[in-house]
Parts: C-alpha cells; structure tokens; sequence
C-alpha cells in the first residue's frame, strides 16, 4: 500500500516508507514478547544488524537486550523440584524471588546457602517443552520466505540458532566452558571476573555470588 500511494514529493515518499517499516517493527516486537523464548532470541539477533535493516527495525526491537518476562516462582519451584530431587526450600536459607536479570534463555535469583551468598540461574521451564517445536516453526517461516524472495539472505540466523541454541540449553556444557575459562586465564593478570559454580544441572546453575558491577556474567540471551 505504501508503495503503491503517489506522493507529492520524494522526503514525503521516504517519511511514508518509515512509518510503514516502524508500524511493522512495533507488530513483530509485539508478537516475539508474547511468544518468548527463541523468538525473542532471534529478536535480539536482528536488532543487531543495523548493517542491513533500516534504524526503524533495529531501534524497536532493540528492546528485546534487556526487556523479557520472568518465569513465576511456582515454575521454577517445580523445576526445581523435578530436576533437583528436592524444594527448593531444602536447599537454600534465603532466596530472593526479584530476579536479578532476565533475559531470554534464562533468569538469575540471589539466594544464601549458610553463610555463602549465590546467585541461581534458571532456564524458563517452558523452554524444554516447547523449543524444537518453535525452532521447527521459524525454520518452516524462514524456507517459506527464501521460497518467495530468493535474495532472502537471513536463513544464517536460523542456522546458527540451530547450532548454538543445544549447546547454550545445557547449564552442565556451560559450567564446564566457565572452568575452560577460568583454567585459560590461571597463570594470567587480569581483571577478568569468572563467578566460581558450586554446581550445576541442564538447567540450573549455581554459582558464587558477584557484586553488582559484574551481574553482566550471569546474563544468558
């Protein structure tokens, strides 16, 4: 419809064309917050490509970095519970449930084990349900607009999804990067932070408690 309006001039063409690519960025933003987990992740990978997509785009979903919903305390209680073989209650003195940071994979909760103080990550439960189907949904979209445009050049975004979504699921795999790390860094002076993980199942994770300034760490989007 944009396109197809005669317009009195050419700033008045190119106002209308970025109102249309605003209105479409704001229903897209709207659908991937409603639908959450990988398609908020696949949000974030497309407000990063300012290389490519109008300021429009990239501006309005760029909401997506630091904007998720969090999981409630009955589901990560009966998370917990399933997957630790205990309440949570058992296992922790103290637990805060405003989450320190929020993000699409997974949430961070600070919590006092004695006198320890950590910080628990948690997948969002319904991520290990409903993941391969929304992976095989965005695959099926993705094909179907290739099929229609063959210039489509994202189908590297559904790939790379594809790769790095099993590995970054796994808090055990993410652990034992964090050790690599920390075994890499050993022998080197740096002000690099890696919080210790006192220990760690495929989806939660439970490592030392980080001040504020290094919350960054916990982050997984």
């Amino acid at each position: 419809m944009t396109q197809s309006k005669a317009y009195t001039s050419d700033q008045d063409l190119e106002e209308a064309k970025s109102q249309c690519h605003l209105r479409s960025a704001k229903r897209i933003l709207d659908g991937l917050q409603k639908l959450g987990g990988i398609y908020v992740k696949l949000g974030q990978h497309v407000s990063t490509m300012s290389y490519i997509l109008p300021v429009e785009w990239t501006s309005t979903l760029a909401v997506l970095q630091d904007r998720c919903d969090p999981s409630s305390e009955k589901d990560l209680k009966a998370m917990f519970l399933n997957d630790n073989h205990q309440p949570l209650e058992e296992l922790f003195d103290e637990f805060d449930w405003q989450p320190l940071g929020v993000a699409s994979l997974a949430q961070v909760h600070k919590a006092r084990i004695g006198e320890q103080w950590v910080a628990v990550k948690f997948q969002h439960p319904r991520l290990d349900e409903f993941y391969q189907i929304d992976l095989q949904t965005v695959s099926f979209i993705v094909r179907s607009i290739k099929r229609m445009f063959p210039d489509f050049g994202f189908e590297w975004i559904m790939q790379e999804m594809e790769e790095s979504l099993p590995q970054e699921l796994d808090f055990v795999n993410e652990a034992s990067n964090a050790q690599k790390v920390v075994n890499n860094f050993e022998n080197c002076s740096t002000a690099l932070v890696i919080p210790k993980v006192l220990w760690a199942k495929r989806r939660i994770l439970c490592m030392e408690f980080k001040y504020r300034q290094k919350l960054q760490m916990y982050s997984q989007r």
